[in-house]
């Protein structure tokens, strides 16, 4: 099995630059036209185009395999036919050359490549070996005049130019709900980031753009956590980008979700250096969120520690938020206790209720289970949907006092 890949300058790429039509911009035109024909006159035979305006013609890349990186995730037939116009020919061909050992030196440029067994590809050389080729083994050749390639290139070049504009047109049309994550390195944004794209937050019909914001020595692992939610390819998702540069930060933003924590190590760190911290974090935050977000902006304040300490701070350095648009979301301890209860009974998190958690400012938490009760617990006992049972009789008290504590902190 084995691919047949096909490079040069582009027609509409040439078509603009030397109107009275150079060599390079006819031959690929005429290669390009072949290429066409064959494909659709042969059932194993595939064509792709990657086609660039005129005025991109000039950008440069360092990745000498661009060519091969188009076959990702396409289908693989018996022979496969690239055609590029995306990179400036000369740089592009000399780095292919120089990694494959091959001497060439115009457009086009086609080589040949097996696609079970890789390694570099065999150069079959340019127009007329591409040519020969043709004729050698399907019996076909191309017999187009000047003036044809010449008005084919002017028509590429319009029927691009119009896909251009109705893109831009439908992209405008877009207008996706900005949200941005602040300390998105934190564990937990693996688990939010599902929960906003899947459309159990803003509804199913609201398509949403997620900006993550953090540190520059969390820059590698933001482009991870973006690569991982790509893959994922969600529907409502329009897109996902990892930003390190605070200054613009909260660009047009719609809603943001302060995930900051700080975490009080009693023998590093006292309250008063732990809400010092809270308080110069969020005067970083407030002057940017006044700044660069929309007016109408919701803000939500979660984590482990100072929840509702950062939503004040916000309020208080930045006094043109509405205060109506602050809330602090002070539960992330009781879902996780009740998460954890569930998961230890076998029972859906919504059928453990009335789990108390105690705690203040410092962070410190004390997670009281005396009044919690379970509703449709699968038991012995069994009753109506408004029948529960308490938590502290169907669970092992050992269990509580060590491994469920332990687990939370």
């Amino acid at each position: 099995m084995a691919k047949l890949v096909l490079a040069g300058e582009a027609a509409v790429g040439r078509a603009v630059a030397a109107p009275t039509g150079r060599a390079g911009c006819l031959k690929y035109a005429r290669a390009e036209l072949l290429a066409d024909y064959l494909q659709a006159n042969l059932p194993a035979f595939r064509v792709h185009k990657v086609v660039q305006h005129p005025d991109r013609w000039e950008v440069r890349t360092a990745d000498p395999a661009v060519g091969a990186q188009h076959f990702v995730g396409k289908e693989r037939t018996r022979l496969s036919w690239v055609l590029l116009s995306c990179v400036s020919i000369w740089q592009w061909l000399r780095d292919v050359c120089e990694m494959n050992g091959w001497e060439h030196k115009w457009s086009p440029i086609i080589w040949r490549e097996l696609l079970d067994r890789g390694g570099k590809g065999l150069l079959l050389g340019g127009l007329n070996e591409f040519l020969e080729y043709a004729q050698h083994y399907y019996g076909i050749t191309s017999r187009m005049l000047t003036e044809e390639m010449l008005d084919i290139a002017e028509e590429n070049l319009q029927a691009h130019v119009e896909s251009e504009k109705e893109q831009e047109e439908i992209r405008s049309l877009i207008n996706p709900l900005q949200i941005w994550i602040t300390s998105a390195s934190a564990p937990i944004c693996y688990q939010l980031i599902p929960l906003l794209a899947s459309g159990d937050v803003f509804g199913t019909t609201t398509e949403i753009s997620i900006h993550l914001l953090d540190a520059v020595q969390f820059k590698e692992c933001l482009s991870d956590i973006v690569m991982e939610v790509e893959d994922m390819a969600f529907p409502l998702l329009r897109s996902i980008s990892g930003h390190t540069e605070v200054d613009k930060a909260f660009l047009q933003a719609d809603v943001i979700i302060v995930l900051d924590d700080i975490l009080l190590k009693r023998d590093t760190l006292t309250l008063e250096n732990c809400i010092r911290t809270v308080g110069e974090i969020c005067q970083v935050y407030a002057p940017l969120i006044e700044k660069n977000a929309k007016s109408g902006v919701r803000i939500i304040s979660t984590g482990k520690t100072f929840v509702n300490l950062k939503a004040m701070m916000i309020i208080t350095y930045g006094p043109s938020i509405k205060p109506e648009n602050v809330i602090a979301v002070a539960t992330s301890w009781e879902s996780a206790a009740k998460a954890m209860l569930a998961r230890k009974l076998n029972m859906n998190t919504a059928g453990v209720k009335d789990v108390i958690v105690w705690g203040n400012v410092t962070g410190c938490t004390y997670i009281d289970l005396s009044h919690a009760k379970l509703y449709r617990c699968d038991s012995a006992i069994w009753g109506p949907a408004n029948f529960s049972r308490p938590l502290l009789n169907l669970i092992y008290d050992r269990y509580v006092q060590d491994r469920f504590v332990l687990k939370l902190k």
